[in-house]
């Protein structure tokens, strides 16, 4: 099913992969204790029978000054109450998490296989919640006092609340330090319907990591829901924190959360431009996020426990201002790599000293040197050729030695600190093996699909020819099977019960949780029946939202702009421009800092995000690509067209939206044209050369057949050389003093000659990085850019400058 504002087609989002175990606890890292919303407030609690069911779209981002790790995932959320009872159960949807770094943007796409991915009931006699997981047990122990100690006075309230993070169950160093909960609660209405507004601001206050460094830390969360509590609209949080170590160094940390409610359309559920005293509080919470937090440090674990406060604060504050049993679904414990157990970063020297060192160690183990370098292979180098299910399989056939190789690594860690030895092994056994990385596994995986795509549209072919489309399918399959064999351990592992069909197999759709249905609850019939109800509703109003979807074409949309101007980017996280990419994301936009610096760069940045790309730079990088479409006649004349607002559908935001994502691509593509020079176009692509002199040879390498073109080299914004050249077989010679830095070489096409095409071959000495030899082919009027730089250093092996 599609979840409204999916960027994934429906093909795809049917294939749905459950996440892997540790993502599941990166979704206990991004809605774990508060996904279970335990009930409602005021209508279930004065015994009104209700239901709902509606889309949330949850983000999370953590930022610890080493990385920043942003997820994006939709929910769907069902809820209902009979009696003094109520059960909520939630759907986790698409989404997306990337993990940006001193060494750049890495994207993966998140997705769900099961149905449901959480469950509870909440009792309002007892004012208890129950259900699996450590959320139940943390609002049945530290949240409940602090609701019945702190009631508001009203629905328009401000009162504090007071205590301490060892009242909120996490252990610390030191005395227990005060922690102030300054509460607001405020009625607002829209269009009628009425809601009530919570925030919360918690003053900086201190606490020791077990390390003896000092934390200080500070927050801010803003809520909007219905007037009974039963339904979130919006939920928002910030939280910043810094460490100082003994000797003064200061590391940064950042968690900001946010929920809201979308329509089946995939717009934004709540409009906050008519809402001022929702927008103005969204608009404190953006002066609490404060300036970005650079990734600049490598190889370095982060201390967890700021996020774990933030964690448990969050939920906390919305517990008390709502006086119910309620907690709102804010994300929780942030997901944060390990770089201890991940692959060294950098370039390829780090690389082959990694494998030469790996290998070393393997061989010390007991395993071949033909062994250990077939298993390198297969992990650090694997050949595109070869199908992946027999990489994979070769891979597991190391399966049991290396996690031998491990355990015996494990006993000698007598000391607590790791020989080098024992870290390549569990470092090896971590890349590949463990559940932790099966995201990049999946991204991998996925990115090779996207390259055999590519290769197959280089060549020339469709990708509507049948040929392409049973490979892919088949190749498809073959990583589905991949993943899966991961995924299976991880639902065994799951505390589910199942019902039997008659040939003895376990239904799917039939997997109850395990609580429920145990015999010590002396309400099973009652919530399973309940579970049973809610999950048809889920069912149902899943199959309209993609009836929605469908009729509204909006399976490949890039972006959501249903909120309030500008508080639209608290919402949006890094994560949320990924949902279809993955791999490596361009971030890098030092070769264009000249360009730049004469350019309205806030202007550049907007554009490139409504034109669908994640960032400038990767706008920049498919310059070529958006050239060609906004200097394309019919292109632009579709660009530009407004869409049609008949029909059922009318003209919805999202619709406009896409309209305005072509604009957009006119108006970059626009910018871009006036400075071509900036960028290597017309087949060519970047080069470096070793020293000052530009000497190239230019030639028609095909037919002689009289193409002539128009020749400018220009650099710093001065033209060194312009003329108009006769192409031939033999060619023209050129030698040229340039300057350290870069400069272009634009080519015109002036004429086709008499066999079109106009093409020529142009041969460059000294070429320290990038192809020395290149060709281009123009039609009549067209220009190819090749973009030189002088004095480059050589690339390193591998091609890494």
């Amino acid at each position: 099913m599609i979840i409204p504002g999916s960027r994934q087609t429906r093909g795809a989002a049917r294939a749905r992969v459950r996440p892997p175990m540790t993502m599941r606890a990166c979704l206990a890292c991004t809605v774990a204790l508060g996904t279970l919303v335990f009930g409602s407030g005021a209508a279930l609690a004065q015994g009104k029978d209700a239901k709902d069911v509606y889309f949330l779209r949850s983000s999370h981002e953590y930022a610890d000054g080493h990385s920043t790790i942003s997820t994006s995932q939709d929910i769907v959320v069902a809820r209902a109450r009979r009696g003094d009872r109520s059960m909520t159960i939630q759907d986790f949807q698409a989404g997306a998490v990337t993990v940006e770094s001193a060494n750049g943007v890495i994207a993966a796409p998140l997705a769900s296989q099961r149905g449901v991915d959480a469950a509870s009931t909440y009792d309002y006699a007892g004012v208890r919640a129950s259900g699996s997981g450590p959320e139940v047990e943390v609002f049945n122990t530290y949240l409940r006092p602090l609701i019945a100690r702190f009631p508001a006075a009203g629905n328009a309230s401000r009162w504090t609340a007071q205590t301490t993070l060892q009242a909120l169950g996490i252990a610390g160093q030191g005395p227990e330090t005060p922690v102030l909960i300054n509460l607001r609660r405020e009625p607002v209405t829209q269009a009628g319907a009425a809601f009530v507004l919570i925030e919360f601001d918690i003053p900086a206050f201190a606490y020791k990591l077990g390390s003896g460094e000092t934390v200080t830390h500070w927050a801010r969360g803003v809520a909007v829901t219905d007037k009974d509590f039963a339904v979130i609209q919006v939920a928002a949080t910030q939280h910043r924190a810094t460490v100082i170590a003994a000797d003064g160094v200061v590391r940064p940390f950042a968690v900001r959360t946010s929920l809201h409610r979308v329509a089946p359309d995939g717009a934004m559920a709540l409009r906050l431009e008519s809402l001022p005293e929702v927008a103005a509080a969204v608009r404190r919470l953006g002066e609490t996020r404060g300036a970005p937090i650079m990734a600049l440090s490598k190889d370095v674990a982060a201390e967890p426990l700021p996020g774990e406060v933030a964690a448990r604060l969050d939920l906390a504050s919305f517990a008390i201002g709502e006086g119910s049993g309620n907690p709102l679904p804010v994300t929780t414990a942030p997901a944060r790599p390990n770089p201890a157990t991940a692959l060294p970063p950098g370039g390829q020297q780090q690389m082959a000293t990694f494998r030469a060192q790996a290998g070393e160690v393997l061989q010390a183990n007991g395993m071949s040197g033909p062994d250990a370098d077939r298993l390198l292979d297969a992990m650090l180098a694997p050949d595109p050729n070869r199908e992946l299910i027999d990489r994979w399989d070769e891979f597991q056939a190391f399966f049991q030695p290396m996690m031998h190789m491990s355990a015996n690594a494990a006993e000698r860690r007598n000391d607590g600190n790791p020989a080098p030895s024992d870290a390549i092994i569990s470092q090896l056994v971590d890349i590949y093996i463990r559940q932790d990385n099966s995201l990049t596994i999946e991204a991998r995986l996925t990115e090779s699909r996207n390259r055999f795509a590519d290769t197959w549209v280089a060549s020339g072919k469709s990708l509507d020819d049948p040929e392409y489309l049973e490979a892919m399918a088949e190749k498809t399959a073959l990583q589905e099977k991949i993943l899966n064999q991961r995924y299976q351990r991880m639902l065994e592992q799951l505390r589910i019960t199942t019902e039997e069909d008659s040939d003895n197999s376990a239904s799917g759709n039939q997997l109850v949780p395990g609580w429920i249905s145990d015999g010590g609850n002396p309400n099973a019939a009652e919530d399973e029946a309940l579970y049973d109800m809610l999950k048809a509703e889920m069912e149902r109003e899943l199959a309209e939202a993609e009836a929605i979807i469908r009729e509204l074409e909006e399976a490949e949309k890039r972006r959501e702009r249903g909120v309030y101007d500008d508080t639209d980017d608290f919402f949006l996280n890094n994560a949320f421009d990924y949902s279809r990419m993955v791999g490596t994301v361009a971030t890098d936009l030092s070769k264009w800092g000249e360009w730049l610096a004469t350019q309205n760069k806030r202007e550049l940045e907007r554009l490139a995000l409504q034109a669908g790309y994640p960032n400038l730079a990767s706008a920049l990088n498919d310059a070529q690509n958006i050239l060609r479409q906004s200097q394309d006649p019919g292109y632009r004349r579709w660009a530009m067209q407004p869409p049609s607002c008949n029909g059922l559908a009318g003209c919805g935001p999202s619709y406009l939206e896409r309209w305005s994502m072509k604009q957009s691509i006119v108006a970059l593509g626009d910018i871009l044209n006036d400075s071509r020079d900036i960028f290597s176009t017309g087949g060519f692509s970047d080069i470096g050369i070793s020293g000052l002199d530009l000497d190239y040879l230019l030639r028609d390498h095909a037919l002689e057949d009289g193409d002539i073109v128009r020749v400018r080299i220009s650099q710093f914004g001065r033209v060194i050389y312009e003329g108009e050249i006769s192409l031939t077989n033999r060619g023209q010679l050129f030698d040229l003093g340039l300057g350290k830095g870069v400069a272009s070489l634009e080519i015109f096409a002036v004429n086709e000659g008499y066999s079109p095409p106009n093409t020529a071959q142009i041969t460059v000495d000294n070429v320290v990085r990038g192809e020395g030899t290149q060709t281009y082919s123009l039609r009549t009027g067209e220009t190819a850019t090749l973009r030189i730089e002088a004095g480059a250093k050589a690339a390193a092996p591998g091609g890494t400058p």
